[in-house]
């Protein structure tokens, strides 16, 4: 019933004094322009960590924390995605069940490109903030990027599904921002610690969720 949306991720950020408020919205503008995610170019540029963002989508949104360290995803559900969709956005689906399906978002995805993957599969999703290192590292090592094409490469966005530039502004931002993404994700594989910070490693969804947040 609520929307999730970049710009609140960003006044939260600042009305927490956790990063600079001026570059803040020069990167959530250059992302909404690009295409990019803005959660995942925070992490990043080390601007905010994987697990403070977490943390601030958990209190923003009332949303339970679900890495990838203590939940094994499905193929089935996975498959219900292509590798484009999957890479474009940083989604990893968990588990699907009758007209429900469960998803971990790097953070947060906006409610369009969530409502237009519902609408696609014909399920409901249930969103969970997911960690946005977490969500990179299983997709490259379970469902590796391999673009063959030139079509391919212009596919590779965090685009609405299905959607096309006249059909709205979102369309035509993602469209615009194809070439911005594909550079990040690659530079993103490139740059990706081998020493990044890990879950704990007795971290209980149920348990432990309460201290980190609180």
């Amino acid at each position: 019933s609520q929307r999730f949306e970049y710009s609140r991720i960003a006044e939260s950020v600042c009305e927490l004094g956790m990063a600079d408020p001026a570059v803040i919205q020069h990167i959530l503008t250059q992302c909404m322009d690009s295409g990019e995610l803005f959660t995942e170019v925070l992490v990043r540029e080390n601007l905010v960590s994987d697990w403070e963002l977490s943390q601030v989508a958990c209190d923003v949104f009332n949303l339970p924390f679900m890495p990838l360290e203590v939940y094994e995803p499905s193929s089935d559900a996975v498959d219900l995605f292509s590798i484009e969709e999957l890479h474009g956005n940083c989604i990893v689906p968990l588990d699907s069940y009758s007209g429900l399906l469960t998803l971990a978002m790097p953070v947060i995805t906006p409610t369009e490109v969530l409502a237009a993957f519902a609408e696609r599969i014909e399920k409901q999703i249930i969103p969970v903030v997911g960690s946005v290192q977490s969500n990179r590292r299983w997709l490259m090592e379970n469902r590796p990027l391999q673009i063959a094409t030139p079509q391919a490469a212009e596919d590779l966005s965090p685009a609405i599904p299905g959607g096309d530039a006249s059909e709205g502004d979102w369309s035509q931002i993602f469209d615009e921002g194809d070439a911005a993404v594909l550079d990040s994700l690659q530079q993103f594989e490139e740059d990706m610690d081998p020493n990044a910070e890990e879950a704990p490693s007795d971290f209980s969804a149920a348990d432990d969720l309460e201290d980190l947040l609180g």
